[in-house]
């Protein structure tokens, strides 16, 4: 989500399936599409259902300041067809696969999804070797339209993802690529966790804490979940918050303390 140098311009590109997020170098994350619904067809991978919900539903806890910034990374300013709702994954388990990775960007993947399942009720991310629901590459950016043929190139992307939808508001499958020429290895394992984090839902960039993965200006902060990121990755895969969710359905969901 981050690069060397200072922040760039983002390009977005709307497709019939999904949205298309390009990060310009020295884009700091993917910053999510506009979203809108998307008819399930039979191409399209339908969402499995979700875990059926307890009798009793604990209201999960959160500080005033993780449910801001949940607000403003999960639900952006509701520009566009995004809605101003929740958009996140249904399927108990997505899985990853991966294409053009090293040993070090194998461990670096391996440690984002054991920090992300940590966190997670809900959802796991898994990594396998057959088909994904996540594809990421890390390729030059040459090879980026070969993968993804919509893509409009600029020569100073970072990354670049997709997102698809198998009904209103639910995520059904991802593309993710990153740029191999032009960044260091700690650059893309950045660019690995913060990536994959944002095509999980919270995909919308903030400039208010510079130790978060969302932040939206130049880091040099080591790849990690801050604990605002954990707090917001805890509400929106603990079970209680639901794809098109608004502002006010996800406050009567939740406890401030």
């Amino acid at each position: 989500m981050r690069s060397a140098v200072s922040k760039g311009v983002l390009s977005l590109l709307l497709i019939t399936s999904g949205f298309l997020a390009a990060c310009h170098k020295p884009a700091h994350g993917s910053v999510a599409a506009p979203e809108a619904s998307v008819s399930v067809t039979a191409t399209t991978k339908p969402a499995s259902t979700p875990r059926p919900s307890p009798s009793k539903v604990v209201k999960p806890k959160i500080s005033q300041a993780a449910l801001n910034y949940f607000f403003a990374v999960a639900l952006g300013t509701g520009d566009g067809n995004r809605g101003n709702v929740v958009n996140r994954w249904t399927d108990e388990l997505v899985a990853v696969r991966v294409h053009g990775f090293t040993d070090a960007g194998r461990s670096c993947l391996d440690k984002t999804i054991a920090d992300f399942n940590a966190l997670t009720r809900s959802n796991d991310l898994r990594l396998g070797d057959g088909p994904g629901d996540v594809e990421i590459y890390i390729a030059p950016i040459s090879k980026f339209k070969s993968i993804v043929p919509a893509y409009d190139y600029a020569e100073d992307d970072a990354a670049y993802y997709t997102t698809t939808w198998a009904g209103e508001h639910q995520i059904s499958k991802a593309t993710i690529l990153i740029r191999s020429d032009r960044s260091t290895a700690a650059e893309r394992c950045r660019l690995i966790r913060g990536e994959l984090t944002e095509v999980m839902g919270l995909s919308e960039e903030s400039a208010q804490h510079p130790d978060s993965i969302f932040y939206s200006e130049y880091s040099d902060a080591p790849s990690r979940y801050s604990a605002l990121d954990k707090a917001i990755i805890r509400l929106m895969y603990d079970g209680a918050i639901q794809p098109g969710d608004s502002r006010h359905a996800v406050e009567g969901k939740v406890t401030i303390g």
